[in-house]
């Protein structure tokens, strides 16, 4: 039988007595580096003087020079991400996952993922995992918009010398009710993985396409109590708001998630195979 949220929350607090100034450190450190790689973005744009970073909405009429070094950030930013901000945040999850489940953690284990290579690529290939999956989701789930702003579009009708259909102009104002519903089906998708770390954490032997696969078996069934409880704490978010207050929220927060991530994992574990 699963534990309720608010005992889940209590036991995060519990774990966090007598260790709260090591968690904030933990979560501050990780805030300073996610941080830092924004500031060396703005530095960047202030050096070649780029007025937007480059998206893959970005409007193109954008002078070419711009377009090239604001593309360049872009990379530059994402490998930061890739290559530092990530494995750092995993190994975070590790020392929060290590005293939610009563394990002897010193403070410098949140850099365990840049201990030794073979660690370090386990992160990437999580890393790589979660990109690649969220991308492809994207993909698929934005496929019904894409399709309603090509046919809707004068454009497409005069590349092949049609009049574009008096009706199908009403497509226009459909858009963001089909924007909506591809929204809700990507968040939807997404939450299929939302356990991965759990995994990775609880079984670190096996495979990185096993964790994503044992994710999507754990959450069958589970994605609206995962959703709740990631609305439990509403609350929370609107307190952050005024800053201070999240140098307790994310430890906080990284805790209970940790101890529903264990949680969910004895769950599964303890069920027969089907």
């Amino acid at each position: 039988m699963r534990p309720t949220f608010g005992d889940i929350k209590t036991t995060a607090l519990s774990s966090l007595k007598g260790r709260w100034s090591e968690a904030i450190a933990a979560s501050m450190i990780l805030v300073a580096v996610s941080l830092l790689n924004l500031f060396l973005q703005t530095i960047l744009m202030q050096v070649f003087k780029v007025d937007a970073i480059w998206t893959f909405y970005s409007p193109m009429e954008l002078p070419e020079y711009n377009t090239v070094a604001s593309i360049c950030i872009s990379l530059f930013s994402a490998l930061f991400s890739l290559l530092i901000v990530f494995p750092l945040f995993f190994g975070v999850l590790r020392w929060f996952w290590m005293i939610t489940g009563e394990e002897k953690a010193s403070l410098d284990g949140i850099f365990y993922y840049f201990s030794s290579g073979k660690l370090f690529f386990r992160a990437l290939s999580v890393a790589f995992g979660v990109l690649w999956r969220v991308t492809v989701g994207a993909v698929i789930c934005f496929i019904p918009l894409v399709i309603a702003n090509l046919v809707s579009s004068p454009w497409i009708y005069s590349v092949f010398g049609y009049a574009m259909p008096i009706w199908m102009s009403g497509m226009y104002s459909m858009h963001s009710t089909i924007k909506f519903f591809c929204i809700c089906l990507f968040i939807l998708w997404s939450l299929r993985y939302s356990l991965f770390y759990a995994v990775a954490l609880f079984s670190p032997g096996i495979s990185v396409r096993a964790v994503f696969r044992r994710s999507i078996d754990m959450t069958r069934g589970n994605l609206l109590r995962f959703l709740g409880f990631v609305f439990s704490f509403i609350g929370w978010y609107f307190i952050s708001i005024l800053v201070l207050p999240i140098v307790f929220v994310i430890p906080y927060m990284l805790a209970a998630f940790s101890v529903y991530g264990h949680t969910e994992c004895t769950v599964f574990a303890a069920e027969p195979a089907v």
